[in-house]
This record gives C-alpha cells, sequence and structure tokens, in this order.
C-alpha cells in the first residue's frame, strides 16, 4: 500500500493525505499564537527545576503545564513534548508529582538531560472538569472542530513553547505519551514538522483497535461509510521520523505490527530508514512497564 517509487512520489501524496486529515481533525481558531506565559512556581527536585507554567493557546482558553530540565544545563538541550494519559493526575503525573511512578516520563527524560514541558489536555481544563462539558464547550466554539484537533493544537502550542526557550537545541523535538498521550504524540508527530522523533504506548493505533470514534476524539463519523482515511495514512505521514510503538496485549499487539508497522516500512525504506520504525511488545497489557520505560528512553537518547 505504502511502496512507492520513488520519495518525489510519495511527497506529492502526503500533501493530499495531510489536507485530507486536516479536514477531518475540523477547523479551529485562525492562527495559532501562544500568549502570556508566566511561571506559577518553581521547585528543585532530583538535580531538575521544575516549573508549573501558564499560558494561552488562543483567547479565552488557558493551558497550565509542568516544565521541567536539568537543573545545571550545559550549552542546548533536545525538548520533549510529554502528553499524559487517561487519569486525574494528569500532568502531575508525567511531572513526577503524584499518579503511578512508571509514567513520570517527563520527569525521568529531565534527569537524562533533556527539556520537557508535561500539558494537561483540554479534558482537564480548570474550568471544565467534566469531559462532557469540555467537549460541549469546544463544540459551542469551534462547532466544526474534532476533540482529536483541538489536542493537537494544544500539543503543537506546547511545542511552540518549548521553541521559545534558549536553551533548547534547534531542531531536535520529540514527543512521547501512553494510552490517551499516545493518540496525541501521534497526531502531534505527523502533523508537526518541528517534532523529529516519537514513542506512542498502547494507543491503539487502528481506528477500530481503540475509541477513537469517541466524541472527545474523532467522534462517531469513523464508523460512518466512505470515512475517507485510515491511521495507516497517519503513520506513513511521520516517515522518516524515528517511531517507536509500543503495545501490551491490549490497546497494541501482534495485528498492530502485522498491519500497520509493517505495511509502512516499504515508506521508510525508500528513504533508507526502515531502522527507524518499530514495534515492541512487552506483552504487559495496558501498562508502561519498566522495560517500555527503558526502550522508550534510551529511543530518544538514540535519535536525538
Amino acid at each position: 500500500m505504502w511502496d512507492f517509487g520513488t520519495i518525489e512520489e510519495w511527497e506529492k501524496a502526503k500533501e493530499r493525505i495531510t489536507a485530507s486529515w486536516m479536514k477531518i481533525l475540523g477547523k479551529g481558531p485562525e492562527q495559532r499564537n501562544v500568549t502570556g506565559l508566566k511561571t506559577l512556581s518553581s521547585e528543585n527536585i532530583d538535580n531538575c527545576v521544575r516549573d508549573k507554567i501558564q499560558y494561552d493557546v488562543y483567547p479565552g482558553c488557558t493551558v497550565e503545564a509542568y516544565l521541567i530540565r536539568p537543573a545545571k544545563l550545559t550549552g542546548r538541550h533536545p525538548g520533549i513534548v510529554c502528553l499524559h494519559q487517561n487519569t486525574d493526575y494528569t500532568i502531575d503525573e508525567t511531572a513526577g508529582i503524584s499518579g503511578s511512578p512508571d509514567l513520570d516520563m517527563g520527569l525521568r527524560l529531565a534527569k537524562r538531560g533533556f527539556i520537557t514541558i508535561n500539558p494537561r489536555c483540554f479534558l482537564w481544563s480548570p474550568e471544565e472538569q467534566i469531559w462532557a462539558k469540555a467537549v460541549a464547550r469546544l463544540k459551542q466554539d469551534f462547532p466544526a472542530w474534532t476533540g482529536l484537533g483541538k489536542m493537537l493544537w494544544d500539543a503543537q502550542c506546547a511545542v511552540d513553547v518549548l521553541c521559545s526557550l534558549p536553551y533548547l537545541e534547534n531542531g531536535l523535538i520529540g514527543a512521547i505519551g501512553h494510552s490517551l498521550g499516545g493518540k496525541e504524540a501521534f497526531y502531534l508527530t505527523a502533523f508537526d514538522p518541528r517534532v523529529k522523533a516519537a514513542v506512542c504506548s498502547e494507543m491503539g493505533i487502528g481506528l477500530d483497535m481503540s475509541n477513537w470514534d469517541a466524541e472527545h476524539y474523532l467522534g462517531a463519523a469513523v464508523h460512518e461509510r466512505g470515512f475517507p482515511s485510515s491511521h495507516h495514512e497517519v503513520l506513513a505521514l511521520i516517515a522518516p521520523k524515528p517511531f517507536l510503538l509500543i503495545g501490551g496485549d491490549n490497546a497494541d499487539g501482534k495485528l498492530s505490527d502485522e498491519l500497520y508497522i509493517r505495511q509502512v516500512k516499504p515508506l521508510y525504506r525508500l528513504y533508507g530508514a526502515e531502522n527507524k520504525i518499530i514495534f515492541f511488545n512487552h506483552h504487559q497489557q495496558h501498562t508502561f512497564p519498566k522495560v517500555a520505560q527503558d526502550a522508550a528512553y534510551a529511543w530518544f537518547e538514540d535519535w536525538l
């Protein structure tokens, strides 16, 4: 399916596929412009500085995030957007404050020398604590915007914040997430050229492998006859960036590899980058165990 003859042929198809998916994700604000960035609190932990920050992603919409960096900066450092799973701990979990210690990826990566930003998903915004209300408010403000389109926008705003930092290594930004966060990292990497590598854990890569039809993602349109696209296309848009899909035989497993990773490998091969797309299965269900953590963090150390 993705065995194009030349890179030029693929690049032409890529423009069409990108336009098609942006139409599916829907229309939000006219122009992305992060404003009002400020630090709410700051603390030192494990030889890192953990700042809680706040910024507006468009007028009337504020996002909170943790920005974590090594306490001693030596030149410029790569940056990573760390996207939290479906948990009421939200950004406190990825920042290593509360929640599962297996998912404190933002703090762990900072301890390894990365600059990490950990933004809160809009479903847990300060104004709306209930998902249905958050989605309803989104639809009221932007009727043609999907929940996943909003998540992509917010993730790109997090990249904007990273790019504004004087100690970020230019051109070296990654994205990582588990479950809900994996879905967000998947789309961010596909649609933002500034993101150069990604790790997605147990997101359910196929449209029929997880709840992509939920109103806070793509909605029921994915079941309509003639829905114009598949996640083979989104995955293909990532090529030739380093992409590690982690599964546990729950949301992602054997079929994720056979029907998605292997299908897109010919496109990676066209770029001479076949080793940059890998599926790793830890067989421990919908978790992010140490063996997966080690693989994920080594992936960024290898490619960023």
